[in-house]
Order: structure tokens, then C-alpha cells, then sequence
């Protein structure tokens, strides 16, 4: 054989595996369980499939579906320009068309054109913007390109002029060109839907929640509330602007999607300003241990407590945890605990970095509260005490095997061990 032939078909073998590669998702069930797989398709009633190393098409019913996740480590791209952000937690990147009658008009590279009530707005910002600006307004706030700001009631944007009525005078006219970002008066809520719904991840870092979709021939298509009057629009999207998909109220409720009862992080010193983030660190980036990004996570800094009120929908609750291991975590030193109604069920003295915990689980059964708290060694003022719950999750079953008595639980997985299951 010559050796452009050679080179030809070995170009040939490389291309086929990336395009495989590519075309892999990582499946996430409801007994937590990983697999990669090629994607088949997805309807209303399941999930199918074929596990990597198998030639046979797996069925996996929604009732047992969590997450697909392109790839076998698929952090979250943050996006870049112009987002709108919303107030159920979704966010879109893309482009103002305009405002009229309340209705605002956004141009979405992934999604199309879409008309959205005001009310259901949070902001429309830079994607970098600071996370202080993002508190709650009594009055539109419109920033300038200048460092300028005009407060009032934002009545209607063309290509040319943004139109705001301040509370008392006439109406102010300011050039489109000139508008920087506009944060919306807290007018809506985020409603805690129970029926199911899907978390859709787009390669431009937007991300947008669906009361349905069907996955079939290389194209999603979904369902969405986009044309400002709440009426259910049909968009087909191609599979590969998909990152992530993810079931919510379906067999788990991640606590980073739920609004703590109490959310308290108490600081060491005045240059301390750490606060619990939802499926990030505590410093903004993703959730990890040992080279695996994880979707879903709380990021604290001790000392942090968490309390979390319990309707009685979920029979059990489900953990990991590790300190976020970014940067130097030499003084890391913690203690972890977990109390049901008060009561520890789990408690971890002195854990470092370096380990993965093991999997903690507890019957939530008959009980009223959940607590997850972080305390910081006495005499190590909370240096470096940064942790992470990884995928803390309530479950409307319980786990297949009785959780056991912390006592006996295995030790910590070492960062530089081989990898088990999660």
C-alpha cells in the first residue's frame, strides 16, 4: 500500500470517530446511573438508545429519564453577546427586534423569533453583566452605552428609539444605539409548574424550558410559549445545536432548582462575599471533581446552612459532595452535615480536598425539613472552604437498595483514584 493511500484512509478512520464522538451523549437515569449512548430518538412516552459497546436499541421509559448531555463531559457554555433573561431561569441569547403593547419581540439564532410578555422578563443584558445590577427594580431601569441610566416605565422600542415614561414629566425618547441594557420591574414570579416539563442547553450557552418535545431524525422538535399570549409554538431545531436536555419534575427534584427556606452564608471577615450558587460555584464555574463537570450542583463557602422545606412529594433525598478543587484548597477543612427535621443524618468531621464523598442518601418520609450545612474547622476562619454539593436531588422513589447508617458508609473516593460510579 503507498503512503498516500495509507494516510488516506487512516484521515478516513479519524474523521468516522470524531463524527461518532460527536454524535454521543452521556444518559443520566433516575438510579443515577451514566452511559454513553447514541441518541435514537425521544417521544412522549420514552427514550431510545443505543449504549456505546452494544449493538441492540435500549427503551428508556421518561419515568426514569433525567438527563442527556452531549458528550461525556459537557460543561456549560456560558453564553456571549446580548441575553434575555427571564424570570422562570431560562435565558436567550440573540438579538432585540422591538417592544410594543408589553410585548417584546427577541431574534434567537437557536429559536427563531419570539413575542414574550414583559412580565414573564427579568432582563435583557450583556451576558458578562454583574450579578448585583440584577436586583430587584420598582421601576424599569434602562442603562446607556455612557454609564448613564434612566428609571421608569419602558413603553416601546422601534429600530431607532427606546421610548421610557419616568415617574413624574414627559416621556423620554433615547437612540436604540445608545441602550446598553434594560432590567425589568419585578412584575412576575417563577410559577412552581408540577406537570413535566424539559431544560434545553443550546451550544450558545441560551437556555430554555419546554412543556414538550419529540427527538426523531436529527431534529428536535418543541413546544414553547412564545408568541406572548402564553399559546403553545412549534419550532424544529437541529440536534446539533442541542448540548443538554433534561427532564424536570419527572422521577427527581434537584435542589438547585428550588428556592431555599433559609440560605444563610456567613462571612469571616468584610472581604468575604460569598453566597450559595445554583449549579455553579461559589466563583462562578462549573461543578467538578476530578476531571467531571456535573450539570446540576450547589456551590457554598462555609459556614453555609441550607434548609429546605418538604411537601411530601419525595420519599427520599440523594448526595455527593467534594471541595471545589480550583486554585489552592491546602486549608480546606470542613465539616459536612445533613439533618432531617433537625435530626443529623450524616456527619463528615475535618473532610479536605481531594475527595469524593460517597454517596449519601436519606428517608424524607413523614418529615418537614432537609438541611445541608457546611462548618468551617475551629481556628481555620474558613480558609479556602469552598464546597460542592454534587447533584443533591429529592426522590419520588426510593433508591432500589435501603440507605445505610453514615457509620457504614465507604470511604471517600481520592481524586487520584480510579473513577466509580457517581
Amino acid at each position: 500500500m503507498g503512503k498516500l493511500s495509507f494516510l488516506v484512509i487512516l484521515l478516513s478512520l479519524l474523521l468516522c470517530r470524531s463524527v461518532r464522538a460527536d454524535g454521543e451523549w452521556s444518559l443520566l437515569t433516575a438510579d443515577f446511573r451514566r452511559q454513553n449512548v447514541t441518541l435514537i430518538s425521544l417521544d412522549e412516552a420514552a427514550l431510545h438508545a443505543v449504549v456505546r459497546g452494544d449493538s441492540a436499541q435500549n427503551t428508556v421509559p421518561l419515568a426514569r429519564f433525567l438527563m442527556l448531555v452531549r458528550g461525556s463531559n459537557g460543561a456549560a457554555v456560558v453564553a456571549k453577546g446580548l441575553v434575555l433573561y427571564m424570570v422562570s431561569g431560562d435565558r436567550v441569547a440573540g438579538e432585540l427586534v422591538g417592544m410594543k403593547d408589553d410585548i417584546l419581540t427577541w431574534k434567537s439564532a437557536a429559536l427563531g423569533e419570539m413575542a414574550l410578555s414583559v412580565r414573564d422578563l427579568q432582563a435583557m443584558a450583556p451576558a458578562d453583566a454583574s450579578a448585583e445590577i440584577f436586583a430587584q427594580h420598582k421601576e424599569d431601569l434602562v442603562l446607556l452605552s455612557n454609564k448613564d441610566s434612566a428609571a421608569g416605565i419602558v413603553t416601546g422600542i422601534d429600530a431607532q428609539n427606546l421610548l421610557i415614561q419616568p415617574g413624574s414629566g414627559d416621556a423620554i425618547s433615547l437612540p436604540r444605539s445608545s441602550v446598553a441594557g434594560i432590567f425589568f420591574a419585578a412584575a412576575g414570579k417563577p410559577s412552581a409548574a408540577d406537570a413535566r416539563v424539559f431544560r434545553i442547553r443550546f451550544s450558545d450557552g441560551s437556555v430554555f424550558t419546554v412543556p414538550g418535545l419529540k427527538i426523531a431524525d436529527g431534529k428536535l422538535l418543541l413546544r414553547l410559549a412564545a408568541n406572548g399570549k402564553g399559546e403553545a409554538v412549534e419550532r424544529s431545531v437541529d440536534l446539533e445545536s442541542i448540548t443538554a436536555i433534561e427532564q424536570l419534575n419527572g422521577p427527581v427534584g434537584w435542589l438547585s432548582a428550588r428556592q431555599p427556606a433559609v440560605n444563610e452564608q456567613a462571612a469571616y471577615s468584610a472581604d468575604q462575599h460569598f453566597a450559595a450558587r445554583m449549579d455553579r460555584n461559589v466563583r462562578g464555574g462549573p461543578i467538578a471533581f476530578a476531571g467531571r463537570t456535573y450539570e446540576r450542583g450547589i456551590g457554598v463557602h462555609a459556614n453555609s446552612k441550607l434548609v429546605y422545606d418538604l411537601d411530601g412529594a419525595f420519599k427520599a433525598f440523594r448526595t455527593q459532595y467534594a471541595i471545589d478543587g480550583g486554585g489552592d484548597v491546602r486549608y480546606a477543612d470542613v465539616t459536612v452535615r445533613v439533618l432531617v427535621d433537625d435530626q443529623v443524618i450524616h456527619e463528615q468531621a475535618s473532610f479536605k480536598a481531594g475527595v469524593l464523598s460517597p454517596v449519601i442518601e436519606a428517608d424524607l418520609e413523614g418529615h418537614k425539613t432537609l438541611t445541608l450545612e457546611v462548618l468551617a474547622a475551629p481556628g481555620n476562619f474558613g480558609t479556602q472552604d469552598r464546597l460542592n454539593w454534587i447533584e443533591p436531588a429529592l426522590l419520588r422513589e426510593k433508591p432500589a437498595v435501603a440507605p445505610v447508617p453514615a457509620a457504614a458508609l465507604p470511604a471517600a473516593v481520592s481524586a487520584t483514584a480510579p473513577a466509580t460510579k457517581p
